[in-house]
C-alpha cells in the first residue's frame, strides 16, 4: 500500500480508505445521492406539478424523502430520467 501511496502523491490513510470503498461498494465511484428511491420521488414530484422550477422540486424532495440535494443534481436526475418541466408562461411572466 505504501509503494500506491507514493505512486500517486497521496497519503497512506488514502490508499487504505480506496481499498476499504473497493471492498465495500465494488468500485472507487462516489456514491449517488439519488437511488431509485430519490428518483422515483422525483417522477412523482414532476407529474404533480409540471411548472415546478428546480429549487421548488428540491425542497419538495428534501420534505418527502430528508434528501437535500444541489440545483445541479436535481438537473441531472431530470435529465437523467428524461423528464422535461413544462412552463406556465403566463404564471411567469413578471
Amino acid at each position: 500500500m505504501r509503494e500506491l501511496a507514493v505512486r500517486f502523491a497521496v497519503d497512506l490513510t488514502t490508499v487504505r480508505d480506496w481499498v476499504k470503498l473497493k471492498r465495500e461498494t465494488g468500485g472507487l465511484a462516489a456514491p449517488r445521492l439519488m437511488e431509485r428511491e430519490g428518483d422515483q420521488v422525483v417522477v412523482v414530484l414532476v407529474a404533480e406539478s409540471s411548472d415546478a422550477t428546480l429549487p421548488e422540486l428540491r425542497e419538495r424532495l428534501r420534505e418527502r424523502t430528508h434528501l437535500a440535494v444541489s440545483q445541479a443534481t436535481m438537473s441531472r436526475a431530470l435529465k437523467r430520467l428524461g423528464l422535461t418541466r413544462k412552463k406556465n408562461a403566463l404564471r411567469r411572466r413578471t
